[in-house]
């Protein structure tokens, strides 16, 4: 995983809901795609979920799974 994949996944439209699921077993849901924020020299990117902001490290990322907008 990296930030050109990423930003790759955001460009698609409609926009699908996707599940980013860490190696800790943490899932961290993104539904819409301006709450990524990505920087390409940076080794993590930034997830707006609510009031809560997680900083992600691609090399923890194990799975991006694509799911159908509730």
């Amino acid at each position: 995983m990296n930030a050109t994949v990423l930003q790759r996944m955001m460009q698609v439209s409609p926009f699908p809901v996707l599940e980013v699921r860490l190696n800790n077993g943490d899932v961290v849901r993104v539904d819409e795609p301006y709450e990524i924020t990505i920087d390409k020299g940076d080794p993590c990117f930034t997830v707006h979920e609510g009031n809560t902001t997680h900083f992600v490290a691609y090399r923890n990322v194990t799975q991006i799974l694509r799911r159908q907008p509730e």
